[in-house]
């Protein structure tokens, strides 16, 4: 038997397209509630809920990030980002002291979208 599946906006839309190997055309979609064909069916609490959510993937480590299939995007991010560190001078490399303890740190690889899951 078949499962219904509800789609409720643009991005969930897109992304089963996307998951599905489905061409997507935001065109064909009419959420504007302009539309006096629809069915209204109520919707549970916890459905109410999930639709609050977004969901992020965030990679956890360079070798994940040049993996997917935003790589090209977060490695010309990183140029930027190390470029303007160089311009502003935020560091200067130097040989630690004997028993310093050194901080480490690590980038954030994501990919930001706008309320119309447009990269921002």
């Amino acid at each position: 038997m078949d499962r219904a599946t509800c789609l409720r906006s643009f991005n969930e839309i897109e992304l089963y397209c996307d998951e599905h190997q489905i061409s997507f055309d935001k065109n064909l979609f009419d959420f504007s509630g302009g539309n006096t064909n629809l069915v209204q069916t109520p919707i549970s609490a916890e459905d109410q809920q999930e639709d609050n959510l977004i969901e992020i993937k965030i990679s956890s480590f360079y070798q994940q990030a040049i993996g997917c299939k935003e790589a090209s995007e977060l490695c010309d991010a990183m140029d930027r980002e190390i470029n303007v560190m160089n311009q502003r001078k935020a560091w200067i490399l130097v040989d630690p002291p004997e028993n310093a303890k050194i901080l480490g740190n690590r980038w954030v690889y994501t990919v930001k979208r706008d309320e119309n899951n447009k990269k921002g």
